[in-house]
């Protein structure tokens, strides 16, 4: 493949000169990792880490979490689950990107994003599709529609247990708060309505995504992350939970055990 041809023009180039150019480590190290050669690409990642300096902090904190993931991988392919996942069929799957699946508490309901390319522009258009099942079958996914979609994208969908809330992240809005926020609706006589920003203190100057809403409907966890010259950094867990007021609490970003 041409992972394994990367893989091998890689090697080469660090054998040549280890020292060189410490990013060709870092590549070989990602494609290994890409094709599951975990305890290889923690070990060029660690070489990366030794011979490159502090000018590429980015670079390097990205080296260091990878190795994390390296470590479970080893360990996940030493004790594998007995998991056999069946593909949702030609209802759901195209060849557009289907993804970030969220599913009622019944089995019944699935919305999840679908990204395919706008035919005017020509640009990736993210929009909300929904699929119902009947007789254990799932029926073919539609979109969702106005006002939920719109021309803008849409995405990272976490409906409520019982169907009758959807939060979801959007970007660039002109309503938005930060680069990116979490947004919610209503399932009203069988629609959805006008969504709504969630508004301080869940959005802020930041960029807000990836909602992902309790079972028991009390509890909102979602990534926060800061806007950098290198990017978006910082991307942390936070959770917050519906008080007394019936409103959103401050959120808390979740321990460092979490990674």
């Amino acid at each position: 493949s041409r992972y394994d041809d990367a893989i091998a023009s890689y090697k080469t180039a660090v054998n040549i000169n280890p020292k060189f150019f410490p990013n060709n480590w870092y590549r070989l190290a990602q494609i290994e990792m890409r094709q599951g050669q975990y305890e290889q690409a923690k070990t060029d990642f660690q070489q990366f880490l030794l011979i490159s300096n502090a000018s590429l902090p980015g670079m390097r904190s990205k080296a260091l979490t990878a190795i994390v993931n390296c470590e479970f991988g080893v360990k996940a392919l030493l004790t594998p689950l007995d998991i056999s996942p069946l593909n949702l069929g030609s209802q759901i799957n195209t060849v557009a990107d289907e993804y970030y699946p969220s599913l009622t508490i019944d089995n019944q309901t699935l919305v999840f994003t679908r990204n395919t390319i706008d035919e005017g522009s020509r640009m990736p258009q993210e929009d909300f599709f929904v699929s119902t099942q009947k007789n254990k079958q799932w029926q073919a996914a539609h979109q969702v529609g106005s006002p939920l979609n719109t021309d803008l994208n849409e995405g990272a969908p976490s409906i409520s247990a019982d169907g009758k809330l959807l939060f979801f992240a959007a970007c660039d809005r002109r309503d938005g708060m930060g680069s990116c926020d979490i947004y919610f609706s209503r399932w009203v006589n069988n629609s959805w309505s006008t969504p709504i920003n969630l508004g301080s203190p869940i959005n802020t100057n930041a960029w807000e995504t990836q909602p992902s809403f309790s079972a028991d409907g009390k509890t909102l966890y979602f990534i926060r992350g800061y806007h950098t010259h290198e990017g978006i950094k910082q991307q942390d867990i936070y959770v917050t939970s519906i008080g007394s007021n019936g409103n959103f609490e401050n959120p808390v970003k979740l321990s460092d055990s979490i990674i």
